[in-house]
């Protein structure tokens, strides 16, 4: 009885997984089903770890496994250019612009973390998001060396130092700043942009009037252009698999891991982290290193990236 108990679950278990794979391929017909697409790397994992049940079933164990085995591939498959190494290129002499891109969390109380990793870090172009009136508090004296500039929740700090133009996005669904930046004896159009979380119908909506916005925009300039924000979607997504075809734009992620970036804010949420963080660039442009850094008492990572024009 308890063999069969024990089976009846293990089965039981395979066939979720099954459907829940299935389920979340179909984000288009339906946004809740488009949330579950994020979560592709922990059913590949959630499979791994099915796979002892070999002991325990007595019957149709070749079955079992096979099952498994394709559950995971199927998974696996919308992970692997993230996974595969191989990407980024050497620094070497070629003139860069380091930017950091943090979602801070207005829940997040660690000032004085905030404050040290902004300060180490030196970035030339730091882009927060979901920041607060006390965090920026803490960065006035930077005005020495950046130009600040804050729209509601949103901050951007461009040092005095780099040849640059930058304002807030205006008429768009979206929020968010745009940032000309003079690279070498180039240019880069730099869009920092934070769109909605799909967790409801009407947010859902905002978000699809948001990413046609944001492929129109994009679409619409003559240099080459990076996207960086708290796009609420993983790379693996048909959100931003779309965005990405539509205006041929690689993803900085690719060959450098998952690094995901949310959510951070405690242990108990560490199965569940994906990268929600982006930064999307036109084909001229390079990235030449890319990681995320300590939280710092966020519920985001910091993503900083380091970019270049192509030669």
């Amino acid at each position: 009885m308890k063999g069969s108990l024990q089976s009846g679950t293990i089965w039981l278990a395979v066939l979720l997984l099954a459907v829940v794979s299935a389920l979340a391929s179909l984000g288009r017909v339906h946004w809740l089903l488009g949330n579950l697409s994020h979560f592709r790397p922990q059913y590949a994992v959630v499979g791994l770890l099915l796979l002892p049940g070999f002991f325990v079933l007595r019957r149709r164990r070749a079955v079992f496994v096979f099952s498994l085995l394709i559950l995971i591939a199927f998974n696996a498959t919308f992970l692997l250019p993230y996974l595969q190494s191989g990407s980024g290129e050497a620094v070497g002499d070629r003139e860069s612009i380091y930017v950091l891109l943090w979602n801070t969390w207005r829940k997040n109380r660690d000032f004085k973390s905030v404050n040290e990793l902004l300060r180490r870090e030196g970035a030339d172009v730091v882009l927060l998001q979901e920041t607060t009136l006390n965090v920026l508090g803490h960065l006035a004296d930077l005005e020495k060396s950046y130009r600040i500039l804050v729209s509601g929740d949103e901050a951007v700090l461009v040092r005095r130092s780099l040849p640059h133009r930058f304002g807030v996005v205006t008429g768009q669904p979206f929020r968010g700043f745009h940032l000309e930046l003079v690279v070498g004896s180039g240019a880069i159009d730099l869009l920092a942009v934070h769109l909605a979380a799909p967790l409801s119908t009407r947010s859902a909506e905002r978000r699809a009037e948001q990413l046609a916005a944001l492929t129109t925009w994009v679409n619409g300039r003559s240099s080459p252009v990076v996207i960086l924000g708290d796009l609420n979607a993983t790379p693996w997504s048909h959100e931003i698999q779309d965005l990405r075809s539509q205006c041929r734009l690689e993803d900085s992620l690719v060959g450098r891991g998952l690094q995901p970036t949310w959510p951070f804010h405690n242990a108990f949420t560490s199965l569940l982290r994906i990268p929600l963080d982006h930064c999307l660039h036109s084909p001229q442009v390079v990235v030449l290193d890319r990681f995320v850094g300590d939280a710092a008492g966020s519920n985001h990572r910091p993503l900083f990236v380091r970019i270049a024009l192509a030669d």
